[in-house]
């Protein structure tokens, strides 16, 4: 909340944001300010999920998750 302004500058000057998410609920409840954000920039974004176990439920959960926010989510995780 803090650097809001700032990273709304930043966000009216990228072509695309790339937002990690965790798979915790956290990290989840945390993106909807994100979200917005980007939005109101009128920016290309997707979210990619982090810190994740090969193959694990916590995928599938994350994504469900994330679709419900309307983002697109990349193909890919990162462990």
């Amino acid at each position: 909340p803090h650097t809001a302004t700032d990273t709304s500058q930043v966000a009216k000057l990228t072509n695309f944001v790339l937002i990690p998410c965790q798979p915790s609920p956290l990290d989840i409840a945390a993106l909807p300010p994100t979200i917005e954000l980007v939005r109101a920039a009128r920016c290309n974004a997707a979210a990619v999920i982090t810190r994740t176990a090969y193959r694990s439920l916590d995928i599938k959960d994350t994504e469900l998750a994330l679709q419900t926010y309307g983002i697109k989510i990349a193909p890919i995780t990162i462990r």
